[in-house]
């Protein structure tokens, strides 16, 4: 038989056929080898031990004998026991690479959850980093009072941790004065296949049902009757603060969220600073009342991204991908950019003073697609979106020896959102601004495959398709809109508009309204039933044809 790790300090490990094996490990500094203290159990007595090199040594009917032992990893060893009354049993067991994929460190309790950290990867002779767990069965937190969370900045939680389709319940967290909370305070770990359910969690700022602060993956988390408040900044329904390197995907969030600034469905705030690597937050579904002041969006509050290390010579292309993601419920706040996907975006492309590093060229692309929104959107300030609420590029570059190009793409989304707000309030967008400072430099907003259907409501005159948009610099005509629609009948809106075109309720059913949609692989029509939705969501009821 394999003995495998059994329980979370890894230090102990039952023969998995009949218990007649346990080890512990002493000594992996041998990167091929274990030196282990091998213990043979019998309740009938042993009368005698045959090691490997053929010695004997007797038990005089004793119940249990250790013996100093050096195996090898993932290779068969023998040994042969006698027990009083019985005859040799000859035993053959293999001691796994601990910690792999294959043979993770499994999680069945509360306490080894809790200790998860605690493992003596230096015994082990493992890379901590690369070190994989994996959830055994359910876990009920209800017995902690008051969870400690996983991981801190100096120690973050690392490795793998996956759930398999496990359940981690009834976690409980209550201090106004504590950062970075969730079930995971810091992670830079790839956790994926679990489930959610009951978590109570009071905080300060960086708050999130599973992590305060990712720099990591997430991947098919479910999280359901969850309630996070947040005293201050960044809070998320999954994830307080995600940064460079993290990635959000296939996840649902049903949850209550309250915060202050930085509010999101699935994350509070993303930080991408000076970071060469894609950053997705994809496949995920918000059902979430919201509530807070500023920059608040069904998915991710803030997106703040600043580009300001150069090389000569260097050659970026980034894509940040907000994309296939739905959001449901309510957003009701005090103050400005608040958006069914996004509340705000900051795009900074800053030019470093005296730089020489001639011909850098930077390309940063954020993408948001593939979406839908029908959030009820309720503010009392501006920028209100029903998919984002403000987007904002500033770029600056030398057309001698930097050349910078920064994008936000939205396209391929629609929203049924109702919206109210006070001024700078669109259907698709609340408020658009680019600003290209120098001639080497280009930011372009670009509006492709779009349509909105929800009722707008606001005191100001800045309203539309888009409430606002700005652009100003070196740069010509660059924000621009293509296929993009909505229904004056159901917004409210007037029937001329700079960046949509209006359609007349009806018309919405028929396919060959929507010239140069994908029908093929983006988008759904059912002739004279349904306004197109996205092949990669649900089938929403606001799509279905009511007059």
């Amino acid at each position: 038989s394999t003995i495998k790790i059994s329980n979370n300090n890894n230090i102990k490990s039952e023969n998995e056929s009949n218990n007649l094996l346990s080890y512990k490990i002493y000594d992996n500094t041998n990167s091929d080898s274990l030196k282990i203290l091998l213990e043979i159990n019998s309740s009938n007595g042993i009368e005698y031990i045959k090691e490997k090199d053929g010695s004997i040594i007797y038990g005089n009917s004793k119940n249990k004998i250790a013996l100093d032992y050096t195996c090898s990893i993932n290779k068969e060893e023998t040994i042969i026991v006698k027990e009083v009354g019985n005859k040799e049993k000859t035993e053959n067991f293999t001691i796994s690479e601990i910690g792999s994929p294959d043979y993770p460190f499994i999680i069945n309790t509360a306490e080894e959850l809790l200790n998860i950290q605690n493992t003596d990867y230096n015994l082990l002779n493992i890379d901590s980093k690369t070190v994989c767990y994996k959830l055994g069965s359910n876990i009920d937190l209800s017995t902690i009072e008051n969870w400690t969370p996983i991981g801190t900045q100096k120690n973050p939680f690392v490795g793998t941790l996956d759930g398999d389709g496990h359940t981690i319940s009834n976690l409980n967290f209550n201090n106004t004065s504590e950062s970075n909370v969730g079930l995971f305070g810091y992670s830079s770990a790839t956790i994926k296949n679990i489930k959610l359910e009951n978590f109570t969690i009071t905080g300060k700022d960086t708050v999130g049902a599973l992590v305060g602060t990712l720099i990591g993956t997430i991947d098919n988390i479910e999280a359901n009757n969850i309630i996070i408040n947040g005293s201050e900044n960044n809070i998320g329904g999954l994830v307080g603060t995600c940064t460079s390197l993290s990635s959000i995907s296939n996840c649902t969030v049903n949850a209550t969220i309250q915060g202050t600034n930085n509010i999101g469905g699935i994350c509070g705030y993303a930080n991408y600073y000076n970071c060469y690597t894609d950053l997705h937050i994809s496949n995920n579904y918000a059902n979430v009342e919201l509530s807070g002041t500023t920059n608040v969006g069904g998915i991710l509050g803030y997106l703040y991204v600043y580009d300001s290390i150069y090389y000569r010579d260097d050659y970026r292309v980034q894509n940040l991908y907000i994309e296939k993601n739905y959001t449901t419920g309510n957003n009701i706040c005090s103050g400005n950019n608040i958006g069914g996907i996004v509340g705000k975006i900051d795009e900074y492309g800053i030019n470093t003073p005296y730089s020489t590093a001639y011909g850098s060229h930077h390309y940063f692309y954020i993408h948001i697609n593939n979406s839908y929104s029908e959030m009820k959107l309720t503010s009392q300030g501006n920028n209100i979106g029903g998919i984002l609420g403000y987007g904002y590029i500033y770029v600056n570059g030398r057309v001698d020896y930097q050349y910078k190009r920064y994008d936000i793409i939205i396209e391929n989304s629609f929203t049924t959102s109702e919206i109210t707000g006070n001024d700078y309030v669109g259907t698709i967008a609340g408020h658009l601004y680019k600003y290209s400072r120098e001639s080497g430099s280009d930011s372009f907003i670009t509006l492709k495959n779009l349509y909105g259907t929800g009722k707008i409501t606001s005191a100001g005159t800045n309203i539309g398709f888009l409430g606002k948009a700005i652009q100003e610099g070196y740069t010509a005509i660059t924000i621009s809109s293509s296929n993009c629609y909505y229904v004056p009948e159901t917004t409210g809106l007037s029937t001329s508009d700079s960046y949509g075109t209006s359609k007349n309720y009806q018309n919405m059913f028929t396919q060959n309204e929507f010239t140069s949609w994908d029908f093929n692989t983006i988008w759904i029509i059912e002739e004279g039933v349904t306004m197109p939705y996205l092949r990669n969501i649900q089938k929403p009821n606001q799509v279905n044809k009511t007059q």
